[in-house]
C-alpha cells in the first residue's frame, strides 16, 4: 500500500512547486504611501519645520516659553545683537519695561521680528503695544476672496478629506509678488490672512502693495523691526507652500547666530485678568451682594435664642418620664419610689446611714458622693414638689445619686 502512495505524493508535491513558481512570477508589486500627518513633536512645536530648515544653514534656532528674559536691563548681555528676535503671539502682551528694554537692544544692532497674531486676545483692534507704537503700525481688516476658516476646516479633517500638504499648497495663491534687494528671484507668498498693515514714518522696506502690506520694515538705531501681519506662513503646515521657507532664510540672523523664538505664555496677574473683565466682575459681585442681602431679610420676628438642654440622653428620657407621670398626676408616687430606691442603695454602701441625723446624712453624703449639700437634700428629704420644674429637678437629682453609686 505504501508502495503505491509514494509515486503520487511525489507527484503532488512536485505540481505544488510548479504552481507556485508561477504565481510568485506574476505577482506585481504595488508600493502605497499614507500620510500620517505631523508626529507628536511637530504637533507640539509648530516651527519644527523651520527650526530643521535653518539647521543645515549653520542657523541656531532657541524657543522659550516666556518674556521674563527681557526683564534683564542689558539684553545684549545675554542675547547677542547679531541673532535675531521674533515674538509669538504677543501684540498687546509686551509691558513698556519689557518693550523698552527690546527697544534698546534693537537699536545696538538687534533684529526683533513681531506679528499682529494673539489667539489668547478676543478683540485686538483696540489694543494697545508699544512696539507697534513706535512706528504707529495697525492692523487692517481684509475681506479678500481667502477664507482662512474653510482652511483650518480642510486641516481639520484632512483625514477624512485625505487632503495633504501638497493639496494644501495649491489653495494658497500668491498674496504678494516681490524680489528682494539685490536679488532677482521672483518670490511669492501667502500671509493666511485677508488682513494688511499700515505704518507711519520712513519706511526700510515693504512686503505688499500700498493699503494692502503685509510687512513694514523700519530701520531703529542700528538694528532694525520687521513687522509682519502674521507668523502663521512660517508654521509646518504652511512653511512648505510658495517661497515661504525662502522668506525666512532672508530675515533670519546669518549663518553662525540663532533666531530666538519667544512664546507668549506668561499669563496675566489677577488685577489684569479683573481689569479686563470689569464688567463681569461689577455684575456678579453685584448680583451677589443682593442675594446676600435677602438672605439676611428672609427671617421676620425677632431670633429665638434656643434654650439649653443637657446633651445627655439619660437626662433627657428623664425629663420626658417625668414630664408623661407630672400630667398623669403621678409625680409624689415617682418620687417616692424613687427616693426608696436609692436609700436602698445608699444602706448597701453605708451602712450606718440610718442611724445618722439627716443633717449629718446630708454632710456625708455631700462628701462622698461629691455633690452640693442642696442636692443631697433636694433629692433625698424636701418634700415633694408641687410645680413640674421642681419635680423634674427632684428627679434629676435622685438620678445623678442613683449614678454616684
Amino acid at each position: 500500500m505504501s508502495h503505491n502512495r509514494f509515486p503520487l505524493g511525489v507527484i503532488l508535491a512536485i505540481i505544488a512547486a510548479v504552481l507556485g513558481i508561477v504565481a510568485y512570477q506574476n505577482l506585481e508589486w504595488v508600493e502605497t504611501e499614507h500620510d500620517l500627518g505631523f508626529s507628536s513633536k511637530a504637533r507640539q512645536q509648530p516651527f519644527l519645520a523651520a527650526e530643521q530648515f535653518l539647521q543645515p544653514q549653520d542657523i541656531g534656532f532657541d524657543s522659550i516659553n516666556h518674556f521674563r528674559t527681557f526683564d534683564e536691563p542689558d539684553l545684549a548681555s545675554t542675547i547677542p545683537v547679531d541673532d535675531t528676535i521674533m515674538l509669538m503671539d504677543a501684540y498687546g502682551s509686551i509691558s513698556d519695561r519689557r518693550a523698552e528694554t527690546l527697544l534698546t537692544w534693537v537699536a545696538a544692532g538687534g533684529h526683533l521680528m513681531v506679528s499682529t497674531d494673539n489667539p489668547y486676545l478676543k478683540d485686538v483692534d483696540h489694543v494697545r503695544d508699544p512696539v507697534f507704537d513706535l512706528f504707529s503700525v495697525e492692523r487692517i481688516r481684509g475681506y479678500d476672496d481667502f477664507n482662512s476658516d474653510q482652511l483650518d476646516t480642510l486641516e481639520t479633517l484632512d483625514d477624512l478629506t485625505g487632503m495633504n500638504l501638497i493639496d494644501r499648497c495649491d489653495v494658497l495663491y500668491a498674496q504678494d509678488t516681490f524680489s528682494f534687494k539685490n536679488d532677482d528671484h521672483q518670490v511669492e507668498a501667502h500671509f493666511i490672512t485677508d488682513d494688511s498693515l499700515d505704518g507711519d514714518g520712513d519706511v526700510f522696506g515693504v512686503i505688499g502693495e500700498p493699503g494692502q502690506y503685509h510687512m513694514l520694515q523700519y530701520q531703529y538705531g542700528d538694528g532694525m523691526i520687521s513687522y509682519l501681519v502674521s507668523f502663521k506662513f512660517w508654521q509646518n503646515k504652511n512653511i512648505g507652500c510658495l517661497d515661504h521657507a525662502y522668506i525666512l532664510a532672508q530675515l533670519a540672523p546669518t549663518a553662525g547666530n540663532t533666531l530666538h523664538v519667544y512664546y507668549n505664555h506668561d499669563y496675566p496677574n489677577l488685577f489684569v485678568i479683573l481689569w479686563r473683565h470689569f464688567y463681569a466682575v461689577v455684575i456678579t459681585a453685584t448680583i451677589l451682594l443682593i442675594l446676600w442681602l435677602w438672605s439676611r431679610m428672609s427671617r421676620f420676628g425677632p431670633v429665638r435664642r434656643g434654650e439649653q438642654y443637657a446633651q445627655r440622653q439619660i437626662l433627657e428620657h428623664i425629663r420626658a418620664s417625668a414630664g408623661f407621670l407630672w400630667r398623669m398626676d403621678k409625680g409624689e408616687s415617682l418620687i417616692e419610689q424613687t427616693r426608696a430606691e436609692v436609700r436602698g442603695l445608699l444602706r448597701q454602701r453605708i451602712q450606718h446611714i440610718d442611724r445618722l441625723s439627716e443633717a449629718e446624712q446630708i454632710r456625708q453624703l455631700s462628701q462622698q458622693l461629691r455633690i452640693t449639700e442642696d442636692a443631697v437634700a433636694v433629692a433625698l428629704f424636701q418634700p415633694a414638689p408641687k410645680d413640674h420644674a421642681g419635680f423634674t429637678h427632684t428627679i434629676r437629682a435622685l438620678q445623678h445619686i442613683k449614678d454616684k453609686l
